[in-house]
């Protein structure tokens, strides 16, 4: 794996050092030494980042010491470069240390240093921070989805999941920033089998936002538009059945509910239906044709896990039933249901947020003795499991983590002799 990211020396790598002619102008040979503190430690070191913070440390003390003991008409020269570039050191140097804490948190799972330094980062330079953002969006899925818990495998944490889901839309509206592979530390999203790291991201999230909404915020209308998002999108998610899954739920719901009122309404007409019941009956057509159209994206995406391949076939054939007005008990034919299915991967997946269109026609000739109710089409359904065991293209090896952004290096003044 390319790493994305690496430290810079930032800053004054092409300064010219003053030269040891000047330094032997001095009056005092306390001057000297101090000044050599700032010479021969304010390049730092690229390859090792402690020991680079160590010596810009050292540097800064010896430019302070040398104005404080030394700023004299024999060293004005000095003296001005090192009150130029003393402040500037130190910026660059709270830099270094701000993506160091960064980089070293992220490979550690300390999630809290993690989430506080990289929010850090994106406020102080957003411009270059989309990979930051991807990386925090990323993590706090793995959270919320309970891949990250190493405690208790499998549990979700929440903790992150407003700040993830900030993350996860400042990436939206940031994803034209500059990037190679979209993310680091295992977090790339620029991959093999999805080489438009920006679509892929694009995908996941939508797909981050979605989630967590509609699982671990409980709201699932909220989350549709994100969920549908991520289904139009060139990406991963847009191959995960759970995806299709929860807006078969959304769809699920909405008609139980229906057919919940529609009970209440005909008992009320005395067991009878009237135009308004009928009206509720073709408004759960239609969202039995919707429930088809997600359950069956479902089903054909879950070809790796029979069992819910299977669960979702089911709860198209219930829905299909449903549809057509068909008793409870009445078997599917299989070419007539067959040709059906096969016709819905043939059309766009229908936006869940807008409207659904009532469905009004003549009941079939095997229509059930009873008006189709939502109690009595109902389907039940399980918690949601993880929807993938890996939600992103893990690295196997790691990455040295996020840059200090470039700056332009200044020229050092050459002092007299």
């Amino acid at each position: 794996m390319k790493n994305v990211f690496k430290f810079l020396t930032l800053g004054m790598m092409s300064i010219a050092m003053i030269s040891a002619t000047a330094i032997s102008s001095f009056a005092q040979d306390e001057c000297e030494a101090i000044y050599k503190k700032w010479t021969d430690n304010y390049k730092g070191d690229a390859n090792d980042v402690n020991k680079n913070i160590s010596m810009r440390q050292t540097a800064i003390a010896g430019g302070k010491e040398f104005l404080s003991k030394c700023d004299t008409p024999e060293q004005v020269e000095i003296a001005t470069y090192l009150k130029k570039q003393v402040p500037l050191q130190e910026k660059k140097l709270e830099d270094i240390i701000l993506y160091n804490r960064f980089n070293t948190s992220v490979p550690a799972k300390n999630y809290d240093e993690v989430f506080a330094s990289g929010k850090e980062i994106i406020n102080k330079y957003p411009d270059t921070s989309l990979d930051v953002a991807i990386i925090l969006a990323s993590i706090g899925f793995d959270n919320a989805t309970g891949l990250a818990n190493t405690t208790t495998k499998g549990e979700p944490i929440d903790k992150y999941n407003n700040d993830t889901i900030a993350m996860a839309n400042w990436v939206i509206n940031h994803i034209n920033n500059k990037s190679e592979n979209y993310g680091a530390f295992g977090y790339e999203l620029k991959t093999k089998d999805y080489p438009d790291g920006k679509s892929n991201a694009l995908g996941w999230m939508n797909y981050t936002i979605g989630y967590i909404t509609y699982y671990r915020q409980k709201n699932p209308k909220g989350a549709l538009p994100y969920l549908y998002k991520a289904t139009q999108i060139k990406s991963y998610p847009q191959t995960i059945a759970d995806l299709y899954r929860a807006i078969g739920s959304w769809y699920l719901d909405e008609f139980n509910r229906i057919g919940t009122e529609r009970d209440a309404k005909t008992k009320a007409a005395g067991d009878k239906d009237t135009d308004e019941t009928l009206a509720l009956l073709a408004l759960q057509k239609g969202y039995a044709e919707r429930a088809m159209d997600a359950y069956y994206r479902a089903y054909k995406l879950a070809g790796k896990d029979p069992k819910a391949a299977q669960s979702y076939l089911d709860r198209v054939k219930i829905f299909y039933k449903a549809r057509f007005e068909l008793k409870p008990e009445t078997e599917v034919k299989a070419d007539e249901f067959n040709k059906y299915t096969a016709d819905i991967l043939t059309k766009p997946f229908p936006d869940p947020t807008s409207e659904v269109k009532p469905i009004v026609e003549a009941p079939t000739a095997d229509a059930a003795t009873t008006p189709a109710t939502g109690t009595n089409t109902a389907v039940t359904t399980t918690p949601a499991k993880t929807p993938v065991t890996t939600p992103v293209n893990k690295a196997t090896t790691t990455t040295t983590g996020a840059k200090t952004p470039v700056t332009t290096p200044v020229k050092k003044p050459n002092p007299k002799k």
